[in-house]
């Protein structure tokens, strides 16, 4: 399924690229007017021209490959203000954070028009967790197995634990929590904690070259240092949804049992951050994949708030690049985000998916944010039950409790096929929802996720073959037996293979032709043996099935022959004795008619003489 947002065209985003926005941090909603100054300004702007909005706190990105390098480009923005208090840091390549203590706005105005063709710069914009409406709480896990516990709907759920027959997460999948950190020592989320493979603990180096210290378990970058921990809850709670630990007996059950929990802090304690600590925490989790080859598969964006910043837009494109999924909560103002964006679930990258909240019953949350172009699906986030810090767990509400569960499922479909597209995600995810009446024309999608069946269209359906029949053949003798297999996901691959007894010889040759095998006894062997045929679709879903051949090799006169030397396994008579080699009498016939006389040690001997008739 197509996700439904108007994509911008290549001249809109080369246009777009040559824009300088400045926007006061101030302004806490998006502008949608057009730019009325001239081409390279913004309606936020204008304001800031008038002298009605001022910003001390500016992100700069440096456009293009042009000559400076990023130190460069840091001394030429501090430069411009001379001593008058300017100062720039990097926030991740060709992306800078820029403040202008006392430094009139207009200033920063006129050197964005006089440097377009190389920085895009815009204001620093405050940014709040998404606030969750006071509804009362429930332990129980409803969004991953609703039974109709506490008056809910029999089924309204994500169907994990049949999700959960197929995989039950991977810690090769990292998910970033960008978000207010995360209790990393939870007895519950311990085990599923990211640690970075390329740095010692605690040494006070940059043993890995990225630019971060002792960045072991992620990085905080509302304080700027390697402590990532959870001053909140929010960023717990977000966590455990995702990827608390499974089958430990203790607690709660993630989306994923098993998976590496990225903590990005750049939310305070009190739940506010900036725009340029989350666009630093997205090229983070972008850095470590794209120049570090770490498996990041997602980041969870349970935030909102400051407006549209189209370098935050060009963070979540990079990620986009690397094939990270940017999960964002659609909102809790209750409002249509089609007419009234709402960021960052708003941006229109790829690899951006927003999620309305649904409770027990299905219904969409009185707070969710919702549009039929701009939300694609929903998921339980009414009372949904999670970890927080300090060993205790709890219940909130909000679409920052429906995103995560999103999260997971992304984390799931990595787990079961590693390599999955940025495409092939958003399809799984969003085509296979169940139908939900409350978010018909509400949503892309109109359904809420379903793990189990987003699972399911990735890997596509087990091949199935026909029973095959147990053949006795005589020496020298072929016979063909056609394979029946069948794929209702596409092409489907034959292979076989042999067992006979250990140190054994089969006594036929098979070959497989196509969908036919074609089996060839021998003139001086008998035996059984197996032969197992698998047939394995694109998809690499296998079936299996068997059967067993019997060759009976008959001899044509009267004689006698030596267990192991002239016969193997089986020997078909109509009379026999058996003696050992001193002539001693062992057995005789017990019946008329053709006896199989079976392999066997007798007395310890191996040589055994077979007289038949």
């Amino acid at each position: 399924m197509r996700k439904l947002r108007k994509a911008r065209t290549r001249s809109e985003k080369n246009r777009s690229d040559s824009l300088i926005a400045a926007e006061l941090l101030e302004r806490r909603y998006a502008f949608t007017a057009t730019p009325l100054l001239d081409q390279f300004t913004s309606a936020a702007m204008e304001a800031v021209a008038r002298g009605e909005l001022t910003s001390e706190r500016w992100i700069v990105h440096k456009l293009g490959n042009n000559e400076f390098s990023s130190e460069g480009s840091c001394q030429r923005l501090t430069n411009f203000g001379g001593n008058a208090g300017w100062h720039a840091d990097p926030i991740g390549t060709s992306f800078f954070r820029l403040q202008t203590s006392g430094i009139d706005s207009s200033h920063v105005v006129d050197w964005a028009r006089n440097n377009h063709e190389h920085f895009l710069i815009e204001p620093d914009l405050p940014i709040q967790v998404q606030k969750t409406p006071n509804d009362p709480s429930l332990w129980r896990l409803y969004g991953l197995n609703n039974y109709g516990q506490s008056g809910g709907t029999t089924d309204a759920d994500l169907d994990a634990p049949e999700a959960w027959d197929i995989t039950t997460g991977s810690r090769d999948v990292v998910i970033g929590v960008i978000d207010s950190g995360v209790d990393i020592n939870h007895p519950d989320l311990a085990a599923n904690i990211w640690v970075n493979p390329g740095e010692t603990p605690n040494n006070g180096i940059d043993d890995d070259g990225n630019g971060f210290i002792d960045d072991v378990n992620g990085w905080d970058f509302h304080d700027n240092d390697n402590t990532p921990n959870d001053g909140n809850g929010h960023g717990t709670h977000v966590a455990g949804t995702i990827g608390a630990v499974g089958n430990n007996n203790s607690g709660i059950a993630g989306v994923n049992w098993e998976v590496s929990i990225l903590p990005l802090r750049f939310l305070g304690d009190d739940g506010s951050g900036w725009t340029s600590d989350a666009v630093a925490a997205v090229n983070y989790a972008t850095m470590l994949k794209r120049d570090f080859g770490i498996n990041v598969a997602a980041t969870n964006n349970s935030w909102g708030g400051g407006g549209y910043s189209r370098t935050l837009d060009r963070a979540i494109e990079s990620a986009n690049d690397q094939g990270i999924m940017f999960v964002a909560a659609a909102g809790n103002q209750g409002s249509n985000n089609d007419t009234n964006p709402s960021y960052p679930t708003n941006y229109d990258a790829p690899n951006v998916i927003s999620v309305a909240a649904l409770n027990r019953n299905d219904n969409l949350a009185s707070f969710s944010n919702y549009g039929t172009t701009t939300v694609d699906v929903g998921a339980p986030g009414v009372s949904i039950y999670s970890t927080l810090p300090g060993n205790s767990y709890g219940s909130f509400s909000g679409t920052s409790m429906a995103a995560p569960h999103v999260t997971g499922i992304v984390g799931l479909l990595n787990a079961a096929k590693p390599g999955i597209s940025i495409t092939e995600v958003t399809n799984a995810i969003l085509g296979t929802v169940d139908t939900v009446q409350s978010l018909q024309g509400k949503t892309v999608s109109g359904g809420r996720v379903n793990a189990a069946a987003a699972l399911t269209s990735i890997l596509g359906e087990s091949p199935t073959i026909d029973p095959l029949n147990d053949l006795i053949m005589d020496s020298d003798q072929t016979k063909t037996v056609p394979v029946l297999a069948n794929d209702a996901d596409g092409d489907v691959r034959l292979e076989f293979s042999l067992s006979v007894f250990s140190g054994k010889t089969a006594p036929a040759t098979v070959s497989l032709t196509g969908s036919t095998l074609t089996i060839t006894a021998s003139n001086d062997r008998s035996g059984l043996f197996t032969i197992e045929v698998t047939a394995r679709d694109t998809d690499s879903n296998t079936a299996t099935e068997s059967f067993q051949v019997e060759v009976l090799n008959e001899l044509e006169s009267n004689g006698s022959v030596i267990l192991g030397e002239d016969v193997a396994d089986k020997l078909y008579a109509n009379e026999f004795s058996i003696h050992d080699p001193i002539g001693k009498h062992i057995s005789t016939s017990h019946y008329d008619g053709w006896q199989t006389l079976a392999v066997e040690t007798i007395d310890g001997v191996n040589t055994i003489l077979w007289e038949y008739t």
